[in-house]
């Protein structure tokens, strides 16, 4: 898995998939998925699933011929479990009856002990063959780190389940597509689409408002990406609809009809011309709300949302955070890219989990102590001189505060859940106020002005480090990492270096290792006899230089 920091910035930035008529790059990504399914166990199946269905959500029109292919890959990654847990029984019955024969004829306990070494290889390569398929659902988005697509070769049927192999959601539909960012999937059953929720749910789908008109049980419309600037009113004389999708359109503002659909769950008005947040009164059942891309200026009409546990307004206008004291349920708020330059009137968002605000004009760390229960925070790409105001952040479990002004590490020391701190592309100069951090796995120091690791020493379960683009020297790696054994992914890039630093070849479960270059700063030069020399002594680590 790669550093949620560093590339974190990176994906502040919305995007959208369209599928497009003349399907251009269709072909490239078949291509692309086939290439990588010929490679068999080695294959990476992230890469041929994402393939097919990025063709599939790109290109409506061959979306059989991607999903069967996306079959092919699930039949593969099924082959694989299936081989080793057939092994696995297989090494556990030696086992057994190694350890019987033991029991009846000492006389033979050479032959029982030769057994009984047999048998342990045989477990080692079961446990490798685990690890494989491991591997495989390691690299499998799961929604919410719950909800992965899954496909059931005798039921010929499409399901999702969680990590641990769990069915999460029955398998019994004939195509899917994977949840998205609103926590809604598209499924097929017995010849009809639907939206379903991580609940199982079925919110029954038109696509046009015939549909919606001539079909009884819809409770759900799709009707983005029509580049209109109104919508029918025919479709507010539908009160029992729960999933409304209009994003996508020139709407200039939200529609007064939206009023009378008082059984709504989810509203999608992202990528309109929408000025202002109006008409939501009525939508006492609110669940989800997003209204991103738009040109809302104010945050306000929201009092009544009670219910909203989801709510983004990002790439806006807004220049204040107010308006938010009814929203008591909310658990996920993203207000990134708009003009935002204090932190205040959070003071009731007491259920509040995921808060992001990055790209906004903000000074200084205050107005946090009521968000208790917050887990994830990204206030990158802001102003931010010091680190203060997060002792009551108990709850956090990710901090992104990069590419501010930061000069010092402090103020760190309630956080003791903290599991992943980016604080990249800041002018801290010395690692500091560490100590509490003992839960820490994911730590982005880079591109900033640290001479000495000293201080990491505390760290002694980081698995992924980025230490890149920083004045530091072989001499001081060397003894700092040394007891860092838990590492799993370490990013050395623009260090100047030759060589690599010896402790790089006693970390045992080095995985990944980047040894590259970005930009022009301070340029890695290894000699390729110096690259063969590495390869070859880390022959299970993926290395980039």
């Amino acid at each position: 898995m790669k550093s949620i920091f560093l590339y974190g910035y990176f994906l502040l930035l919305p995007f959208v998939l369209r599928a497009q008529a003349d399907c251009p790059f269709y072909k490239t990504y078949i291509e692309r998925g086939e290439a990588e399914l010929k490679k068999g166990d080695k294959a990476d199946f992230k890469t041929v699933i994402e393939a097919f269905s990025n063709a599939m959500i790109h290109c409506p029109a061959k979306a059989d011929e991607a999903r069967s292919k996306i079959v092919k890959a699930f039949d593969a990654i099924n082959a694989l479990k299936i081989r080793a847990e057939k092994d696995k029984n297989t090494a556990i019955r030696a086992r057994k009856e190694a350890d019987s024969a033991k029991v009846v004829a000492q006389r033979r306990a050479t032959e029982t002990e030769n057994a009984k070494t047999e048998t342990e290889t045989a477990l080692n390569e079961v446990n490798s063959a685990r690890q494989k398929a491991q591997d495989v659902l390691d690299k499998i988005y799961f929604y919410k780190g719950k909800f992965g697509l899954a496909y059931d070769g005798d039921k010929k049927k499409y399901g999702f389940i969680d990590k641990y192999l769990n069915i999460k959601i029955d398998f019994k539909y004939e195509e899917a597509l994977p949840f998205n960012q609103m926590g809604l999937a598209k499924v097929k059953r017995f010849g009809n689409y639907y939206l379903i929720d991580t609940n199982g749910t079925e919110y029954k789908l038109a696509t046009d408002i015939l549909k919606l008109q001539l079909e009884s049980g819809i409770t759900a419309l799709d009707l983005s990406d029509r580049n209109v600037e109104e919508i029918d009113p025919l479709v507010f004389q539908h009160s029992q609809l729960k999933v409304l999708l209009l994003n996508g359109n020139q709407l200039k503002q939200i529609p007064e009809g939206i009023k009378f659909l008082v059984n709504l769950l989810y509203l999608n008005l992202s990528q309109n011309k929408i000025e202002q947040l109006e008409n939501l009164d009525s939508l006492l059942n609110l669940v989800y709300f997003n209204c991103e891309l738009n040109r809302i200026i104010a945050l306000g009409g929201l009092d009544n949302l009670k219910s909203l546990q989801t709510f983004d307004i990002s790439s806006n206008q807004i220049q204040k955070l107010e308006g938010l004291d009814s929203l008591k349920s909310l658990q996920t708020f993203n207000i990134s890219l708009n003009q935002i330059q204090k932190l205040e009137g959070l003071d009731n968002l007491k259920s509040l989990q995921t808060f992001n605000i990055s790209l906004n004009q903000i000074q200084k760390l205050e107005g946090l102590d009521s968000l208790k229960s917050l887990q994830t925070f990204n206030i990158s790409l802001n102003q931010i001189q010091k680190l203060e105001g997060l002792d009551n952040l108990k709850s956090l479990q990710t901090f992104n505060i990069s590419l501010n002004q930061i000069q010092k590490l402090e103020g760190l020391d309630n956080l003791k859940s903290l599991q992943a701190f980016g604080i990249l592309g800041n002018y801290v100069c010395k690692l500091e106020g560490l100590d509490s951090l003992k839960s820490l796995q994911n730590f982005n120091i880079s591109s900033n002005q640290i001479q000495k690791l000293e201080g990491l020493e505390h760290l002694k379960n980081i698995k992924n480090l980025s230490i890149g683009r920083n004045p530091l020297s072989v001499a001081d790696i060397n003894p700092r990492l040394k007891t860092m054994t838990n590492i799993e992914e370490l990013s050395l890039n623009n260090l100047g270096l030759t060589i690599l630093p010896d402790v790089i070849f006693s970390l045992k479960n080095l995985k990944k290792l980047d040894l590259g270059n970005l930009g022009d700063k301070n340029q890695n030069n290894f000699s390729k006899p110096e690259q063969e020399k590495i390869k070859k002594l880390l022959p299970n680590c993926e290395i980039t230089f």
